[in-house]
């Protein structure tokens, strides 16, 4: 099975050598930006951080530590272009081992790509020639200019198993709830003191910044509403909010633009965005 994995992992290398030459750089430019995102690896063996900054001519590969930093040993990489489809892979060699990756990028929508992820290494130290294999999917997001990566998954978060995702791309409260949607998923409810702290470590400490959750009082003015229908048994209001500022402030940010972290009541500016998937 390990002969086979690494068999083919060849085969798709030399294929993608060989086809580079005759992709479309106008059609792959839509690929082009910094795309930041997890992979979810098979069979429990965790998560797989990332940032991809593509260009016409290259990929550019980081990997990403715990404090949401990119890693300072980027690979490059050549690739194969196909319709709406981007594979590219690279292998590593050093004296006792060799590495191969390949990402298979399928474009969702502008903002989104999904990821298929193979990872294989061979360890030839002591002469045991030992091999390990890894798999996994994930979702990358396309950042704006001079972002910070944020991007994280939770389980077991209160009673649910849910997965966040913080868009740093700004609109206004109705596509915010759109895009979540077109995802799957919806803007993030906030139901226990336990869920606002997981999230609030997702988002970046020293930027003064409001991410739309899905809190509104649209339907009847103060009776406060999740867009998922759920009761509302847990807020977290500034201090002075919700307070209608010259009335229509109807939607919810979580924001620390004071200072520390809260719920504050907003109309219509264009905001970042936290998704939740249950």
């Amino acid at each position: 099975m390990k002969k086979t994995i690494k068999i083919a992992c060849i085969t798709l290398i030399l294929l993608f050598q060989s086809l580079s030459a005759f992709a479309d750089s106008a059609d792959r430019s839509q690929f082009n930006g910094m795309w930041t995102g997890e992979i979810i690896l098979t069979e429990g063996k965790g998560t797989v951080r990332i940032a991809l900054e593509i260009t016409d001519d290259k990929i550019t590969q980081y990997f990403v530590d715990d404090n949401n930093k990119r890693a300072t040993n980027p690979e490059d990489s050549n690739f194969l272009y196909a319709r709406n489809n981007l594979v590219y892979a690279w292998v590593n060699k050093g004296g006792v081992w060799s590495e191969t990756q390949i990402y298979s990028l399928s474009m969702i929508n502008t903002s989104t790509l999904n990821v298929m992820y193979t990872r294989h290494v061979n360890n030839y130290r002591s002469g045991d020639n030992e091999a390990w294999h890894l798999q996994g999917e994930g979702t990358l997001m396309k950042e704006g200019p001079g972002l910070p990566f944020v991007m994280s998954l939770r389980k077991n978060v209160g009673a649910g198993n849910h997965q966040y995702q913080v868009i740093f791309k700004r609109m206004n409260w109705d596509d915010a709830k759109a895009h979540c949607e077109s995802l799957g998923g919806h803007l993030a409810t906030i139901t226990s003191a336990e869920e606002q702290e997981y999230i609030i470590n997702l988002l970046p400490q020293d930027l003064r910044e409001g991410y739309w959750i899905g809190l509104h009082d649209r339907n009847v003015e103060g009776r406060w509403e999740w867009v998922t229908g759920e009761p509302l048994l847990y807020t977290n209001w500034n201090d002075g909010e919700p307070n209608d500022d010259g009335n229509g402030e109807d939607i919810v940010e979580l924001t620390n633009a004071w200072g520390s972290w809260g719920w504050n009541d907003e109309k219509y500016p264009e905001r970042y965005f936290i998704c939740e998937w249950e």
